[in-house]
């Protein structure tokens, strides 16, 4: 790393430059600036095919691939990757070389005795009510609704307007595809893949894909 200027607002840098790294930008810049002690730098992404900033309007350039990007001391990076596997992948390149920041919207309501971990993104809109358990590198996005006493494993990925009832236990790397719903009390297994608009009724012990109303296993993983 290189060395920093003292007193100065650190540098906080987008890591995944596509659709979901462009709506981060601007759930940040929904921060008061006197609320700020950062300031975004850009964004870095390792696939030079990716549709995102270079392709659509953004305030912010392209810094380059993770691995040719130099950061300073005192920099910050907020996770803007979707799914589990690709995120879990980019986390590994980063650790010991930036700090991680956790990005929890204004615009959410968090309630009581929550905990939740490093590197989290929680987007505007979304409710997480009391008791709840978020691991490491979660991604919620918009509208999401986290009931009482759930547990969300680490990297696992929540699309908009997911419901989490109350009681529900995810593995890590779990994803759940926008409007999905998981019923009070399921437990869904490390690696699964629920489908957009699925409503889970059963608890699932294996990874699979998993898709419908109610939800059955398309396939193995």
């Amino acid at each position: 790393m290189v060395d920093t200027v003292p007193n100065k607002k650190q540098r906080l840098i987008i890591v995944g430059a596509s659709s979901f790294g462009r709506e981060i930008e601007s759930w940040l810049e929904r921060v008061p600036p006197e609320s700020r002690d950062w300031f975004i730098g850009g964004y870095v992404d390792d696939n030079p095919n990716t549709r995102g900033v270079i392709d659509f309007p953004s305030s912010y350039e392209l810094l380059g691939t993770i691995d040719d990007t130099e950061f300073l001391d005192d920099d910050l990076c907020v996770i803007a990757i979707a799914e589990p596997k690709y995120k879990r992948n980019v986390v590994a390149k980063l650790k010991g070389r930036v700090k991680f920041f956790t990005f929890i919207s204004s615009d959410s309501i968090i309630g009581k005795f929550n905990i939740i971990g490093e590197g989290v993104v929680i987007c505007p809109g979304t409710i997480v009510t009391t008791n709840v358990k978020i691991g490491s590198f979660v991604t919620v996005n918009n509208s999401c609704n986290i009931g009482h006493d759930v547990v969300v494993g680490s990297y696992s990925s929540l699309m908009g307007s997911v419901t989490l009832s109350g009681g529900v236990s995810l593995g890590n790397d779990v994803y759940l595809g926008s409007k999905s719903t998981v019923t009070p009390n399921i437990s869904i297994a490390s690696g699964s893949k629920i489908g957009t608009g699925s409503v889970v009724i059963r608890s699932f012990k294996e990874p699979a894909v998993i898709f419908g109303n109610p939800a059955k296993i398309i396939k193995s993983i």
